[in-house]
């Protein structure tokens, strides 16, 4: 059984109508450092070791009808729908950990985008990637083994799986290193720009405090102004309303009696002046009759002159 076992784990994935049989889905020593943060804070001395669910039917059991994403891991609670490229049966274990058969996803009549890449890709013994379980369970700190497997979220095919094969389990690849000290790379870029942000954030929302205060100020002065102005306008209607009052005309009709009264009154020197006149002004003049002897020849009369 141990000679058939390690022969016929020799054997690549293959596809097999809807199916993508033999995949590696867990070694039995993982390639990445147990617990460093993606390399980001150093190696680690311990490596993340399997061998205790490969061993126990009860624990890789549970990876039985696991979903396949598409990776790397962005598991927050959920993971989208159209990340989903089928799903993982028939686990079993083997000398190098766990193989199971996946069952590829179609939309309709077609496969799923990734699906579709993921079998052209063993069809083709293309190296790229591998899977890698995402699940909780725990850790043995000072050996590395994984002692228990609570919950299987997913297995998801990735840049730089767990695995120390590739997808197609190509003893030539080597490009695993590379890839995860990129990834380390970017990681503490990552960190590095987080923190850059964090501060700008922080400075962002004083600067904000600070904003709001002003803006409340200037609401203030605002409504200040606009009540200054309202006291002007009352103030100035109320000017002119008493101007209007002050300089308007009487229009009234005046009272026959007091006009009669005022046109007696204006007559009274005119009458005492003529009391003292004798009443001159009511007499006529005598008159005289006036003779002529007429005139026929004027220049007799220049000359007797």
């Amino acid at each position: 059984m141990r000679i058939g076992e390690l022969w016929a784990d020799e054997d690549r994935p293959t596809v097999d109508g809807e199916w993508v049989r033999g995949i590696l889905i867990l070694g039995r020593v993982s390639k990445n450092p147990a617990d460093t943060n993606g390399a980001a804070r150093g190696k680690s001395k311990v490596t993340r070791k399997f061998n205790r669910i490969c061993e126990s039917a009860a624990l890789y059991g549970k990876f039985d009808g696991a979903d396949a994403h598409i990776g790397p891991h962005k598991f927050d609670g959920a993971y989208p729908d159209d990340a989903k490229l089928g799903s993982f049966h028939n686990v079993t274990s083997t000398a190098k950990g766990l193989r199971a058969d996946l069952k590829c996803r179609k939309i309709g009549e077609t496969w799923h985008p990734q699906a579709a890449a993921l079998r052209d890709n063993i069809e083709h013994n293309r190296p790229f990637g591998g899977f890698s379980p995402l699940f909780d369970g725990d850790v043995d700190p000072a050996t590395g083994e994984v002692m228990t497997v609570d919950a299987v979220a997913g297995v998801d095919w990735v840049p730089n799986p767990g695995s120390l094969k590739s997808i197609v389990e190509s003893e030539t690849e080597d490009d695993g290193t590379k890839i995860a000290e990129e990834l380390a790379d970017l990681k503490g870029q990552h960190e590095e720009l987080q923190g850059k942000h964090e501060a700008l954030q922080a400075a962002h929302e004083e600067l904000q405090g600070k904003h709001q205060e002003q803006e409340k100020r200037i609401g203030e002065c605002r409504d200040l102004i606009g009540e200054c102005r309202t006291r002007i306008g009352e103030s100035e209607n109320a000017m002119s309303k008493h101007l209007e009052e002050f300089h308007k005309p009487d229009d009234k009709e005046p009272d026959p009696k007091e006009q009669k009264k005022a046109d007696e009154k204006a007559e009274e020197p005119k009458k005492i002046a003529e009391s003292h006149s004798g009443g001159a002004r009511t007499q006529t003049f005598p008159s005289r009759a006036v003779t002529a002897s007429a005139v026929v020849d004027p220049f007799t009369f220049v000359r007797g002159a």
